[in-house]
């Protein structure tokens, strides 16, 4: 880069005080959180301020402005000081990463801030980013496997904002030096992919990092301390300088049980809200929730569940409150279940959702939509060896009400589906991520959803486990996991950034390697936005019917509107409905005409399996000898007996697509 021109020199040696004294910067009062992680950046603030009036003061003295200095010195009026006459030859280096300078007759060569691009070449597969005062290139999909003989993963990955000043993602995780001894990690990575920094806390016992949050100036981090193995464990909390990666605030919580582990966090006000699991050395754990302040300490704490083992592993902040995702039960002889609750500031449940069957149901996600409602993603199916899983997707809205009730499946009757990771794109669109497994074989899976549940796309990435993601500005997608060392067998940590439809090889995305999610939004309800490698945007319409709204689907015309409803009949005969079971749509209704022996009441699941007839809080009803319509407009499965003959098999059930 060109020497640098003496007077902006002399105003950065103002600003560092080498001309005169500075004030001392006040003292502040932290209010808030994000105040109190700014508090270095803001009193140096206040030093550049008092520079900066110190460097006018000087101009003022000198008889001209800081701006006339400058435009006298590009006439060419100011004679260059001795000092500058001394390098002659002049101190351009041609590298673009360095700020060139003469300084007491010698050329010095500063290195620009890391991350800062630096050049352009046209090529959709290469980007350009300063590291160390050197241009480096690299492929915009980078990945880092960092491992060595013991298991290592990456379990959470976030985009760090334009505002932080370089951007780019920090990783989370653990580096095992031992078979039993963790060390937590965090990982900071630029744009370009390239390691700013790696913090590693090397507190007695074994850490492990789960939940990562980002602002503008720290990683925000949670996890748990093994302190003996097998004997305790405590909650974890620590704020991370994103610039320097030095450690700031690190809390330890503990409550009267032995076991604390946290597995998610989201902002909560001025502070945070951590989730998890707390239970003792013989006693099976319950969901665990703590809210902290901005510093980390715990002001308020709880624990839920029930007999079997219990923990948390979502948390989205939703209005003045948050809502929990936690699984159920884990080991019992009926694997888990899914309960999903709205707790407002105050703690106070609002109201509950979630699943309870015949399956496996656990690793349950969250991600908070535009409209006050939910997507709550999790795997099901059987916990037994070499069992198969299959994701589950609903929208739920604001009162919890459930409005799409979806899965996914795997591509075969041996492949097995899980998700670990779920995120909102800045579109509104959805992401996951986890791992599709057939026999033996296991890849890394990520796939988009539309906001109604729809598959957009899906990418399969080698030999991994992804257990989370984050999506970037630009809809770029960060992936955090583990694969299989190619040397000593063990996990290692992997690190990833694929593009925004989630291919992580440059040769397979091309031009979309470099290309923004929002540049291809076509914002319709009915396609999916897609990039081509070489056709750049490309529209791919849904099928007909596909929901795109609470009781709305795709018409031919790639329209979102709400279909025709259609009047469905049920009748008795003897001690039997007939049709039995059927499925209809969403704002269909159904005619019941009873003979008058014959009621109907809608029952839970529970109710339904053992015959019983215990009605349903809320559900609905036809009396003896009835006929009436009843219209269902939302997704799901509708139980209903006759409550005389319920012992006699005398049942139904509704499915509502």
């Amino acid at each position: 880069m060109g020497r640098a021109p003496r007077i902006a020199w002399f105003a950065a040696c103002a600003c560092m005080g080498c001309s005169e004294a500075i004030p001392e910067p006040a003292r502040f009062e932290f209010q808030t959180r994000d105040e109190r992680l700014d508090a270095p950046a803001a009193a140096n603030a206040d030093v550049l301020d008092a520079g900066g009036d110190a460097t006018a003061a000087t101009a003022a003295d000198a008889g001209r402005t800081l701006a006339d200095a400058a435009d006298a010195q590009a006439a060419g009026t100011i004679d260059v000081p001795a000092a500058e006459a001394g390098c002659p030859a002049g101190c351009d280096d041609k590298q673009p990463c360095t700020l060139d300078e003469c300084e007491a007759s010698a050329c010095v060569h500063k290195s620009v801030a890391n991350g800062k691009a630096c050049a352009i070449t046209g090529d959709p597969c290469t980007v350009s980013s300063c590291m160390a005062g050197v241009c480096e290139s690299k492929t915009p999909l980078w990945q880092h496997v960092i491992g060595g003989a013991f298991e290592d993963r990456a379990a959470a990955i976030a985009a760090v904002p334009a505002a932080a000043g370089v951007s780019g993602w920090v990783a989370v995780g653990h580096d095992a030096v031992s078979a039993s001894d963790n060390d937590s990690a965090v990982w900071r990575f630029d744009a370009a992919g390239t390691l700013m920094w790696k913090w590693v806390d090397q507190t007695s016992g074994s850490t492990r990092w789960h939940a990562v949050l980002v602002t503008a100036s720290h990683a925000v981090v949670f996890g748990d301390l093994e302190n003996v193995e097998g004997v305790d464990s405590q909650g974890v909390f620590a704020t991370v300088a994103l610039a320097s990666g030095m450690a700031g605030t690190k809390q330890f919580k503990i409550t009267p049980l032995s076991f604390n582990r946290f597995r998610a966090a989201a902002p909560l006000g001025v502070g945070w809200v951590a989730v998890g699991s707390t239970g003792g050395k013989s006693t099976p754990s319950n969901g665990w929730i703590a809210v902290l302040d901005a510093d980390g300490k715990v002001y308020k704490q709880w624990n839920f569940g029930g007999q079997g083992e219990d923990v948390a592993t979502a948390v989205v902040s939703v209005g003045d409150g948050f809502v929990v995702a936690a699984a159920l039960g884990l080991g019992g002889v009926t694997g888990a279940d899914i309960e999903i609750a709205r707790y407002n500031g105050n703690g106070q449940v609002l109201w509950k959702a979630g699943a309870a069957g015949d399956t496996d149901e656990r690793d349950p996600r969250l991600a908070a939509l535009s409209d006050g409602g939910l997507i709550a993603a999790w795997n099901e199916g059987t916990s037994a060896a070499g069992g198969i899983y299959e994701v589950r997707i609903q929208r739920l809205d604001a009162a919890g009400k459930v409005v799409v009730n979806t899965k996914l499946s795997g591509l075969g009757k041996s492949a097995s589906l899980r998700a670990f990771g779920l995120a909102a794109a800045p579109d509104g669109t959805l992401r996951l991520a986890g791992a599709l497994t057939s026999g033996t074989e296991v890849n890394g899976w990520v796939a988009g959803l539309s906001p109604w549940g729809a598959v957009l796309w899906q990418e399969l990435s080698g030999p991994d486990t992804w257990l989370g993601l984050g999506v970037a500005a630009d809809g770029s997608i960060g992936l955090a996991g583990t694969a299989t060392g190619t040397d000593d067998g063990a996990h290692d940590a992997v690190v990833r950034r694929a593009d925004a439809w989630g291919r992580v090889a440059c040769a397979k995305a091309g031009v979309c390697s470099t290309k923004s999610l929002q540049s291809c939004s076509t914002k319709s309800l009915c396609a999916a936005d897609l990039c081509s490698a070489t056709a750049a945007c490309l529209k791919k319409p849904f099928p007909i019917g596909t929901a795109c709204g609470a009781a709305q689907v795709c018409d031919a015309g790639e329209l979102c509107a709400t279909p025709k409803a259609n009047t469905w009949k049920v009748i008795t005969k003897e001690s039997k409905f007939e049709p039995a079971s059927f499925a209809i749509k969403a704002g269909d209704s159904v005619e019941f005409t009873l003979e008058g022996m014959h009621n109907v009441i809608e029952v839970d699941k529970q109710t339904w399996d053992v015959d019983g007839s215990l009605p349903k809080l809320g559900g609905f009803a036809v009396d003896f000898g009835a006929k009436k319509v009843v219209t269902f407009p939302t997704a799901g499965t509708y139980l209903y007996v006759c409550a005389v003959h319920a012992g006699l098999g005398m049942k139904g059930s509704i499915v509502v697509k």
